[in-house]
């Protein structure tokens, strides 16, 4: 059975739970406007929502979609599994309207600070209705492993994510954001990022089906070890494939900044200590 629902004007905090906090499974449509997740704590997936899609075929199939229109804050929302506030999989993202303004700060979890989103056949545009009136903000998320902000698995921006803010995000491995097996381009602000590999982001490649393209305003980034703009994890390959990785022009980096895991000189107890991506 499939449903459709609306959350409007909506306030969830200071909630605790072994389980999900809001937990929606098989839906067609859910519609979140003008609402705020606040200082919830869960010991699973999606600190204060966790949304499961649906798929109706692995070729061409009708996915679950999230609409947000207005504002939607998600601020000091923990999770001891992915997503610090959101838990997307097989969802498809939609804005309601222009002026949509999202922000995700202060959330942590292992993997997706705020937000971990996969998709398990990522056949479709993930964001349908992209404007330049949307924008997302991710201020001081942690993730402990990878993601400081965003976690995206099989997740395809055809279009371009633009009015991109983020500042001030941490994790081992991707300061802002991890992507894996995903196509993404975006367009923003990058600043003041930190992470022991990869300041901004870090490519987990487990196939050759990654692809970034990045461009904006990035600066005050920093990696304790080494990938002061990016860090990639190339599994098939003993070298990097530098093309992989597209930067705009406004944007100066040296080769030392994006570094394969092959070249890491990391002490081996370090070595063997290290999470995974």
């Amino acid at each position: 059975m499939s449903v459709n629902l609306v959350l409007r004007n909506l306030t969830v905090q200071n909630n605790t739970s072994t389980g999900s906090i809001l937990s929606l499974e098989k839906f067609w449509t859910t519609k979140i406007h003008d609402s705020v997740f606040e200082n919830n704590y869960n010991e699973e997936n999606g600190g204060a929502l966790e949304l499961l899609g649906m798929i109706t075929s692995t070729t061409a199939y009708d996915v679950s979609v999230l609409e947000i229109g207005g504002k939607f804050l998600c601020r000091n929302n923990t999770s001891k599994g992915l997503g610090g506030c959101l838990f997307m999989s097989n969802i498809q993202l939609n804005f309601l309207q222009d002026n949509v303004n999202i922000e995700m700060s202060k959330n942590n979890a292992t993997r997706g600070g705020a937000i971990y989103w996969e998709q398990m056949y990522p056949k479709v545009d993930s964001i349908s209705s992209l404007s330049r009136n949307v924008l997302m903000n991710f201020t001081s998320n942690v993730a402990t492993y990878s993601g400081g902000a965003l976690y995206l698995d099989g997740v395809n921006f055809y279009g371009f994510l633009s009015n991109l803010v983020m500042d001030g995000n941490q994790a081992y491995y991707g300061g802002a954001f991890t992507i894996d097996n995903s196509f993404i381009t975006m367009i923003g602000i990058f600043t003041n990022n930190f992470a022991s590999y990869g300041a901004v982001f870090c490519i987990n490649r487990t196939s050759d089906a990654s692809s970034l393209t990045i461009g904006g305003n990035v600066r005050g980034n920093y990696a304790k070890y080494s990938g002061s703009f990016g860090h990639l994890v190339v599994f098939n390959s003993s070298y990097l494939i530098l093309d992989s990785v597209y930067v705009g022009t406004d944007i100066n980096f040296s080769s030392n900044d994006l570094t394969p895991i092959d070249q890491l000189f990391m002490d081996p107890l370090e070595l063997l200590q290290a999470p995974q991506v």
